[in-house]
This record gives C-alpha cells, sequence and structure tokens, in this order.
C-alpha cells in the first residue's frame, strides 16, 4: 500500500499515538461493556413486565380464590381492590417475582 493510503486506514481519535487500524481497538473491552449494558437491558425488562403484568396477575388469583359473590367481574375485582386496598394492593406480593424476573430477565438478555 502507498503511504496515503496506510494514513487513511489509522484511527485519527487514537489517543495513544499507536497506528491501529479503526475498528480494532481494545475488543475484549467492548465485548464486557456490550455485557453489561445487555444484563442492565435485561434487569429493566423484567422490572417492566412485573409492573405491567403483576395487576393482571392479582386480580386473577383473587377471582380464582375467592368465593363466587364476592365479585362480579374482573373489573369489580379491579375497583374493589384499588377503592379498599389502593393501587398498591394491585402489587401486593410483587418483590420476590421482581426480583427473580429482573435477574433472570438479565441473564437471558446477555
Amino acid at each position: 500500500m502507498s503511504a496515503s493510503v496506510d494514513s487513511a486506514l489509522v484511527n485519527p481519535d487514537s489517543k495513544n499515538g499507536s497506528n491501529e487500524a479503526i475498528g480494532q481497538a481494545q475488543p475484549a473491552r467492548s465485548a464486557a461493556h456490550k455485557n453489561y449494558k445487555g444484563f442492565v437491558a435485561g434487569v429493566f425488562s423484567g422490572i417492566s413486565k412485573l409492573s405491567v403484568g403483576h395487576p393482571f396477575d392479582t386480580i386473577k388469583v383473587r377471582l380464582q380464590t375467592s368465593e363466587k359473590s364476592q365479585f362480579r367481574g374482573p373489573v369489580h375485582c379491579l375497583a374493589q381492590t384499588i377503592r379498599n386496598e389502593g393501587a398498591r394492593g394491585l402489587y401486593k406480593g410483587a418483590t420476590p417475582p421482581c426480583e427473580s424476573l429482573s435477574i433472570v430477565s438479565g441473564i437471558h438478555v446477555q
């Protein structure tokens, strides 16, 4: 290669002044950084899944375990739960699945 072509392949942003080719810098560090970002994304994915899905599960379980005369349907169950316990009542028992789902999702996204 000529000198002009060689200079086009050198990374101009190189901080240590080496003549490393563009796209060839520190592959091990970028792979570790990618794994870390994937794990964090998975953790937030697990928390999001639980935040959306747990209230539905709470209503389903309450309908399954209550006597038939207690609730007229899912909307009535939702209204009674919010009226009697507030919105936090929809998330009763959410801590253990939140911890496990966020860790499992973090591992799967890597």
